[in-house]
């Protein structure tokens, strides 16, 4: 069963006007028949409907007429409609509720590495005991997953996740609808990043952009048109499996001399390991970065220069409006990114580079989370957005 909300926002005509709302704030009738092209007497029908249904809200006169009665103004409202969002990582899983202003009504992470079953049982018995609660039962709208690997998106299915062990072939999707009949959304988080900042974060400006995830894996999102680009199979934008290095370690994909051998946070410190014989854990190895340690440092010099290289082809190739860096080696070294767009001087078309907008996230270690809430809201208010007409 899917709920009574979905089935009216899915419209083309009333998501057109969800998507004026959400991008304009607050708007009239006669504003939202200017800026969506549909007739006066349409929007009053579609409006009518959405206030009694409480998607939206009326909030007061504008002060701007031109004589007579001053137009009322609407808003979406932010309690009308909620997302569930799940964020599966190599170690922690998270799961937020929000409203439509990605106010965090309820979340729970659990840190550790979970196993299929593990996480499974933990993501279920989250969903079944927030459910419970009619009201937000009611208002919810869809489930958005973004997980560290490579999915179908059509389909829904989890391929594989290469540094969680027996994530492989699960089709989450199906699971999770068949047990809720709620509809679910599932993105790799390197694309859901890459959708956070166009909806949440530095990025709304920008029609086409690169970001660049760089955790315990290295993946890029690609925005064009302000759409997530999915390309026509199950992966894009592995960033961190393009074998461009003289590294001889095996990748977690099965290649020699990946990116993610010697850029991701896991590569560094295992490279750590080798050169030192010390076992040491991530934070160390942040800390000991940032007060230079010499053996830190050089781990951390072969990553930022091998990066710097792998972003040069990118930017060579698709000469994007912005790229924009996030993760967590991104947000705890301060001089990682300066030291990898220095790398990319020299290796990047000069013309392309000068063009190309290069900065790091605000929105920190929420990018994925928060991906996957704008994945749900995109595909219930947007599914026909502004964009496209």
């Amino acid at each position: 069963m899917i709920t009574g909300n979905y089935e009216v926002i899915k419209s083309i005509n009333t998501s057109l006007v969800l998507d004026a709302l959400r991008i304009n704030d607050e708007l009239s009738r006669s504003d939202l028949s200017r800026i969506t092209g549909l007739t006066t007497g349409t929007i009053t029908n579609i409006t009518a409907k959405l206030l009694d249904l409480e998607l939206i809200k009326e909030v007061g006169s504008s002060l701007q007429s031109s004589g007579g009665r001053r137009p009322v103004l609407l808003r979406l409202n932010d309690d009308g409609a909620y997302a569930l969002a799940i964020d599966i990582r190599t170690t922690s899983i998270e799961i937020r509720l929000v409203d439509l202003k990605a106010k965090i009504i309820y979340s729970l992470k659990k840190e550790g590495t979970f196993s299929l079953d593990q996480g499974t049982k933990l993501i279920i018995d989250t969903i079944q005991s927030l459910i419970k609660k009619e009201d937000i039962k009611n208002k919810l709208v869809g489930i958005g997953i973004s997980i560290p690997g490579w999915v179908d998106y059509e389909t829904g299915k989890i391929i594989k996740l290469p540094n969680l062990v027996g994530w492989e072939n699960y089709p989450i999707k199906q699971e999770l609808e068949n047990n809720f009949g709620i509809p679910v959304y599932i993105e790799n988080d390197a694309n859901l990043s890459a959708l956070a900042e166009l909806w949440f974060g530095k990025g709304k400006k920008y029609n086409n952009m690169v970001y660049v995830l760089v955790e315990d894996g290295i993946g890029t999102g690609l925005i064009i048109n302000q759409q997530i680009y999915r390309g026509s199979g199950i992966s894009i934008g592995e960033l961190g499996h393009i074998p461009i290095t003289n590294s001889k370690k095996q990748c977690s994909c099965g290649n020699i001399g990946c990116l993610d051998t010697v850029a991701s946070a896991k590569a560094m410190i295992d490279q750590y390991l080798g050169i030192t014989n010390q076992e040491i854990d991530y934070i160390t190895l942040i800390d000991r970065i940032n007060h230079q340690d010499k053996d830190a440092f050089k781990v951390f010099k072969n990553a930022e220069e091998s990066l710097g290289f792998a972003v040069s082809i990118l930017v060579n190739i698709l000469h994007p409006e912005a790229i924009i860096f996030g993760g967590k080696v991104i947000h705890d070294v301060p001089s990682f990114l300066p030291l990898v767009k220095e790398a990319m001087i020299g290796k990047a078309l000069s013309p392309m580079l000068q063009d190309t907008v290069i900065f790091s996230s605000d929105l920190k270690d929420s990018n994925s989370i928060l991906g996957a809430v704008a994945l749900v809201f995109q595909t219930t208010l947007q599914p026909y957005s502004l964009n496209s007409i």
